[in-house]
Parts: structure tokens; sequence; C-alpha cells
């Protein structure tokens, strides 16, 4: 069995491959713009306690599923409060203090602005 395409359909199909690619881009633009200006928006506070957590972590060489798999907080979760992108509660805390096996005083204990 033959298959024809003709030169218009060809063209058509590589336009719109073309079309697809470029929106993408555009799509991936979008969302890195979005990002930077949001991170502008976010807590300090959130985004300097997601760095004492990462920090406190890696100083364990766990990774974020090992976290995860060690109490009842998401990777999804704790992705977020590693970003600062999530304000959370008290028994939030409790949680990643034991699934980080680290006492909550010492999660707290960096400075920061009231």
């Amino acid at each position: 069995m033959q298959v024809r395409i003709s030169c218009f359909s060809f063209l058509f199909i590589l336009n719109m491959n073309c079309l697809i690619n470029n929106a993408y881009w555009y799509i991936k633009v979008i969302f890195e713009v979005y990002d930077t200006i949001m991170i502008q928006f976010k807590d300090q506070r959130l985004v300097q306690f997601g760095q004492r957590v990462r920090t406190l972590r890696e100083g364990k060489g766990w990774s974020i599923n090992d976290v995860a798999a060690r109490g009842y907080l998401s990777k999804t979760d704790l992705l977020a409060i590693e970003s600062g992108s999530r304000n959370f509660g008290f028994t939030t805390l409790l949680e990643l203090s034991k699934s980080l096996s680290t006492p909550p005083s010492e999660l707290l204990d960096f400075q920061f602005d009231i």
C-alpha cells in the first residue's frame, strides 16, 4: 500500500508541527516568568524556613522520598515546604520534625524577621 502525501498536506503537517513547537516554547517561557514573579510575592519567612528544612535534610544525606517515607507528609507537601510555597499548621511542623528526626526547636533555629 502506497501512501501519497500531497505537497499541501506535507506543508500543512510541517506548519502544524512548527506551531506546536512554538506554542510549547511560549508556554514554557510564560511559566518561567510567572515563577520568577511569584517568588517576589512569597512570604520570605516561608522561603527561609524551606531552606532550613532542605539544609537539614541534605545534611542527613536524605532525599525527599526518604523523608516522605518516614512520616505522613507527601513528597508534594515536602517540595512545597522546601520551596516556601506552603504555609502550614502546627501539626505539619510536628510531622515534619518527626520525619526529619529533628526537634521542632531545631527546625526553627534560624534568623528571620517577625
